[in-house]
């Protein structure tokens, strides 16, 4: 297999909406606090570039989430977890030393472009705190794959740093302000996050007992596991729908009928894909191979909530 093709392969493309969606609904959300005046920590300035710093963004998030899977490949060929994985495990580069080398390369050279990108955007914006942000986050990259998957503290990890850490940072790069679309937003992309982790979890239980990586499934058992992941689709699905019901309260009567309509169906679809996540968690346990649909849902779910924050964007703030 060439380079690029097993960078692709490892970088897996189908997690980037972890990533990439949290900092565009971040964008998003912080034009309805500046529109609604719903800020409620700082007072609200708008950056200079905006549109630069949220490319920004989307690079040092991709970039440090690809260097995290690359990690995670490498610590798990390492110690030996992959050698006990199954077939519906994603492929992993590190089945050979050169492979290790390959992941240990890739890993380095993301961190180094999410450097970059980051210390970009803290020149520019001169908000110099970022960069403390900035050395934390690198130590959760490393931090997660070493330690805190290890102890069952994953699904934590991707709560705050897929959720609240790159909405709220974001939104107050963008507007020295934080909001309560914003929050919200946080919170729903975290938890989101940690249920693409715990799905995966779900799937390696076996496989993760037997190498002793006591992740929240081994350790509290995969009913359990499926309990926490409904608890986490349905806190997002709930606030999900309070935003909805709040923005066709909101509207006017001159807002397009099909922008209210699409607002509706993506709802609904939302519902379906939450739905299919739960009832796909409990019968995956038969056959394993239905954690693909699983975790299929879940991040369709996170883009989906992406194109309904543009949506209400588009509604409530039409010019």
């Amino acid at each position: 297999m060439s380079g690029v093709k097993l960078f692709w392969k490892g970088s897996r493309p189908l997690t980037w909406a972890l990533s990439v969606c949290p900092v565009l609904i971040a964008a998003i959300s912080t034009r309805l606090d500046v529109v609604w005046d719903t800020t409620i920590v700082g007072r609200p300035s708008v950056a200079e570039y905006p549109a630069l710093y949220v490319t920004l963004c989307v690079i040092v998030a991709w970039s440090l989430q690809v260097a995290a899977n690359f990690i995670n490949d490498y610590y798990d060929g390492v110690s030996g977890i992959d050698d006990t994985r199954d077939s519906s495990a994603p492929l992993r580069v590190n089945v050979s030393q050169e492979g290790r080398r390959f992941a240990y390369l890739s890993a380095s050279g993301m961190a180094l472009l999410g450097i970059v990108s980051g210390i970009a955007v803290v020149a520019l914006s001169k908000q110099w705190w970022l960069l403390v942000v900035g050395v934390v986050c690198l130590a959760a990259v490393v931090a997660y794959s070493v330690f805190f998957a290890r102890l069952g503290l994953g699904e934590v990890i991707a709560f705050i740093f897929f959720g609240p850490v790159v909405v709220w940072c974001v939104q107050w790069l963008l507007i020295r302000a934080i909001g309560v679309w914003g929050i919200v937003a946080g919170v729903q992309t975290g938890l989101l996050s940690a249920g693409v982790m715990l799905v995966n979890n779900l799937r390696d239980k076996e496989s993760d007992a037997i190498s002793h990586k006591v992740t929240i499934v081994v350790r509290w058992g995969r009913v359990t596991g499926n309990r926490i992941l409904a608890l986490c689709l349905v806190a997002v699905w709930t606030l999900h729908a309070v935003q909805c019901l709040s923005v066709l309260m909101l509207v006017h009567w001159h807002t397009s009928a099909w922008n209210v309509l699409l607002i509706v169906v993506g709802f609904i679809v939302s519902a379906v894909t939450t739905r299919v996540a739960m009832c796909g968690a409990v019968y995956a346990r038969e056959d394993s191979r239905i954690y693909r649909l699983v975790f299929f849902a879940v991040q369709t779910f996170m883009v989906l909530l992406t194109v309904q924050y543009a949506l209400v964007l588009l509604v409530l703030n039409p010019a």
